[in-house]
């Protein structure tokens, strides 16, 4: 695992140092996709590095989150940049929770798809945990329209064993890095990802001692 993530690092570290051009604001566009169990398309957004001379425009402000501010449909910087897909809260929580995540990742030198979760009021709080079934549909729709496909997951403090079939997990060909936060006792049972070992075959599975969440 240190070799791992040392090759993990010297990567960043390329792409850190590639990005320095880029420290000014990313650039900010806002698509529409369409989803099944939706009634209306979803809005995502999507941050990359950008080529200066945009009208900047702050996304997600509101009385308790201070926005993101970004260039709105500012040009695409020259360089290729990998694609991360930010699917931050869910529940009731509040829209736009990883859109500072995904603008942080444009300014790094990638481009962040950020599927928010939807917005639900106080009278949605019965409907709110079947939200949760309907997330893996709308990646799955905002991946398809972006034209990606996924190379590799990093997924951190998950605990899907329980929530998908054993043929399900078994049919993940792509390779997966599991990271469990927190000394192996400390892990909670509704994040503990251990259980999908042997689960999913190109699954890598460690716990970081030292993380706090």
């Amino acid at each position: 695992m240190r070799l791992r993530l040392k090759r993990v690092a010297m990567v960043m570290a390329i792409y850190v140092s590639s990005a320095a051009a880029l420290a000014g604001l990313p650039g900010v566009a806002t698509l529409q996709v369409d989803a099944p169990q939706r009634a209306q398309p979803l809005s995502v957004t999507l941050w990359y590095p950008a080529a200066q001379g945009s009208e900047v425009v702050s996304i997600g402000d509101s009385a308790v989150l201070e926005g993101t501010p970004g260039l709105l449909d500012a040009p695409v910087a020259e360089g290729t940049f990998p694609l991360v897909l930010v699917s931050h809260g869910g529940m009731r929580s509040a829209p736009h929770l990883g859109e500072w995540i995904g603008a942080a990742l444009a300014q790094r030198g990638f481009i962040a798809l950020v599927v928010p979760a939807p917005r639900l009021g106080l009278q949605d709080a019965a409907i709110a945990p079947a939200e949760l079934w309907k997330r893996p549909a709308d990646i799955s729709a905002s991946l398809t329209a972006l034209e990606h496909r996924i190379g590799a997951a990093l997924i951190v403090d998950p605990e899907i064993s329980s929530a998908f079939s054993a043929a399900s997990l078994a049919s993940i060909k792509t390779p997966v890095l599991a990271l469990n936060q927190g000394e192996a006792s400390d892990i909670l049972p509704g994040l503990d990802a251990s259980g999908l070992v042997g689960a999913v075959p190109a699954l890598e599975y460690h716990t970081m001692v030292q993380a706090r969440r």
